[in-house]
């Protein structure tokens, strides 16, 4: 029946709707574990709770960026520092490219 069309046409309607709406607000550039690997390789050396890098002892301002809560948690000063300037890392050390910078930015947004 004509009835039965609709009902099937709103299913598969709103399905769509919420897969798109899911892709947006989750895009595979910005997954959480790219993030991780990102202020792995780009910001840990200096902000953890044991830095590498020669010139510190202590996480700089006391930020420590080794996992996903800490990121969200300093995701303003991220933001700041990294996706929406060049100021960090400093003199761009480990190279952070402005694709990464994207990335890192559009993850942020979403949190």
């Amino acid at each position: 029946s004509a009835d039965g069309w609709w009902w099937l046409l709103a299913k598969v309607f709103f399905f769509a709707t919420c897969f798109i709406w899911f892709r947006a607000a989750f895009p595979r550039s910005a997954h959480s574990s790219r993030v991780t690997a990102l202020t792995a390789k780009h910001c840990a050396m200096c902000h953890a709770a044991k830095p590498t890098h020669d010139g510190f002892d202590a996480p700089p301002k006391g930020v420590i960026l080794t996992g996903l809560g800490e990121i969200r948690q300093h995701k303003d000063q991220v933001m700041a520092q990294a996706g929406n300037s060049t100021t960090m890392p400093l003199g761009n050390e480990t190279g952070l490219t402005p694709a990464e910078r994207q990335k890192l930015g559009a993850w942020l947004a979403a949190q």
